[in-house]
């Protein structure tokens, strides 16, 4: 009886140790990882300006979804152009609906987001972020669609303005 219970110890202990062992070889390989996704895009900024916190400056394709107090998004799809073009009606009006929002300025809370030329810029106090030029801003009955292609896939997000209404880009 002994040995069964000397055995069964054993077997529980080895287990143990290679349950921490690869817990931490695993926390070990994560760590870069994990502060790369903290802040994608964006430098970091050290310091502060005044007494307060240094403004966000920087390129952001994921800048409105950063502003959940102006923008809620809805949803997002991402993958190759023919996976999105065929599952695009799942998330969003259908693309034939979208009217293309080439320049102006869209007030929503106290974020501004302004589009000039093929560049958009956000911002909200001090914080300013950069819409790479490769987005396209639509509008689709009360949803503002951000469709941006990075390489060989296409990222579409969906979002809906806090306040409610529907979105309207304004004469600069």
């Amino acid at each position: 009886m002994i040995r069964y219970l000397a055995a069964a110890s054993a077997i529980v202990l080895a287990a143990l140790l290679a349950i921490l062992a690869l817990g931490r070889t695993t926390a070990m390989r994560d760590v870069p990882y994990a502060s790369k996704l903290a802040s994608p895009g964006v430098p970091r900024i050290e310091g502060t300006v005044n007494g307060t916190a240094a403004p966000l400056v920087g390129d952001a394709p994921w800048a409105l979804s950063a502003l959940p107090e102006c923008f809620r998004q809805l949803r997002t799809l991402r993958g190759s152009p023919p996976y999105v073009s065929a599952h695009i009606g799942l998330i969003a009006p259908p693309r034939g609906t979208w009217r293309r929002a080439l320049a102006g300025r869209l007030a929503t809370a106290d974020c501004i987001v302004r589009i000039s030329g093929r560049t958009a810029i956000v911002t909200r106090g001090d914080t300013r972020l950069v819409v790479p030029s490769d987005a396209r801003f639509s509008i689709a009955g009360d949803r503002l669609i951000l469709d941006r292609f990075a390489g060989d896939a296409e990222d579409v997000r969906v979002y809906a303005l806090r306040d409610g209404k529907a979105p309207a880009f304004r004469a600069p």
